[in-house]
């Protein structure tokens, strides 16, 4: 008995098979359908125009320029002095008075570049708090600009005294 039961099996098989078909109307239409034809304008949205910085932060703006003109200016006073001391101990041995003083000026020299460093650093600062409030950046990038050319002319000057 136990051999007929594979054969019944068999048989009945194709009785099942159309239950494995699929319903020929079930899906929907891949026509398209009212709701995605296109229709109407599209108008962009209007332009968002960043309120400006409060008056604090360009009052500081302006203080933190000044103070790194008036540190570059005196950078440039410097600049004479210290080149022309650093020329004169440039082949002075060691622990010589002309090479001491060479020290001494590109020492001092580099103190006042970072006077004015300082106010860039700061200016850094404001620039990315407006920037997080979503701030026009416009006034405080162009004074950001006008320090850091300052900086690397400083940086260029001190690059020509060597180390």
């Amino acid at each position: 008995m136990r051999r007929n039961t594979p054969i019944a099996a068999l048989l009945l098989l194709p009785l099942f098979l159309p239950a494995c078909a699929p319903a020929a109307e079930g899906y929907p239409s891949l026509a398209i359908r009212p709701a995605e034809r296109a229709s109407g304008a599209w108008t962009p949205p209007p332009r968002h125009i960043p309120p400006p910085p409060p008056a604090a932060a360009l009052a500081s703006l302006d203080a933190l320029a000044a103070e790194a003109r008036a540190a570059h200016g005196a950078f440039t006073e410097q600049t004479a002095q210290a080149t022309r001391l650093v020329t004169a101990g440039r082949n002075a041995a060691v622990g010589s008075e002309a090479w001491a003083r060479a020290q001494v000026a590109r020492s001092s020299l580099g103190a006042a570049h970072s006077r004015t460093l300082v106010p860039l650093a700061s200016m850094d600062r404001l620039y990315v708090e407006a920037s997080s409030a979503g701030e026009d950046l416009d006034r405080i990038a162009a004074v950001h600009a006008e320090v850091e050319a300052l900086a690397q002319q400083e940086d260029a000057v001190l690059a020509g005294l060597g180390n």
